[in-house]
């Protein structure tokens, strides 16, 4: 929202493992719930699963397409599915892979980079999914669809996200990771019922310099 100023309209891909990745599951409920479009780009083997897709369609609403793996669009960015809002217009819908190329067309807004969570992988899970997926690099990136797309990423990384995107103005995941600080500590102390603190600027310890400071 700060970024784009607000979530709804917004082409969001979410790529890597959908399956276990824990942060792609509230995102993708929270992102419907603010009107924003998905493209699901799942690691082989790792979709999401079916009851996430059960709670979006039911309680979200809007649709899924499932895109066609027989007609693949570019192998470089390999779209799984992509769920539309309510908000959305549909009358593509009975042709899903050409609703695909329109919303590369306009481009992607984020793309959500997630790592294989191999440690939840059982035995035969790790054997089956030992091959290769493309890596968000600067190549990835030089896609036309990619010009103003920011990368986001919940952190840490293993190879699925290259190093290279670090000093790219487009990599949001450390600026990401810090507010990620002061959002849980608003969060807690909602929870908890804390009332505003009754402080002033002047009250504050002088900023020390070998960590951010969050205002």
């Amino acid at each position: 929202r700060k970024e784009r100023g607000s979530l709804r309209g917004l082409t969001i891909a979410l790529w890597g493992d959908l399956k276990y990745g824990r942060t792609t599951h509230s995102l993708i409920l929270a992102l419907a719930k603010f009107g924003a479009n998905m493209l699901f780009c799942p690691s082989p083997g790792l979709e999401v699963p079916p009851n996430v897709i059960r709670k979006l369609i039911t309680e979200y609403g809007g649709e899924i397409e499932t895109h066609d793996a027989t007609k693949e669009l570019d192998e470089s960015f390999p779209i799984d599915a992509i769920y539309k809002t309510p908000d959305s217009p549909h009358q593509l819908a009975m042709m899903p892979d050409v609703n695909l190329e329109v919303e590369l067309h306009k481009g992607v807004d984020a793309l959500y980079v997630t790592r294989p969570q191999k440690e939840r992988f059982s035995e035969g899970e790790s054997k089956e999914k030992s091959r290769k997926f493309p890596v968000v690099n600067r190549e990835f990136l030089s896609g036309k669809e990619f010009r103003k797309t920011m990368v986001m990423h919940p952190l840490p990384r293993v190879d699925e996200l290259a190093y290279d995107v670090d000093s790219d103005p487009r990599g949001m995941y450390f600026k990401q990771a810090a507010h990620g600080v002061p959002i849980r500590m608003a969060l807690l102390s909602l929870l908890l019922g804390c009332n505003k603190p009754g402080i002033t600027e002047s009250d504050l310890p002088e900023p020390r310099f070998d960590y951010p400071v969050y205002n």
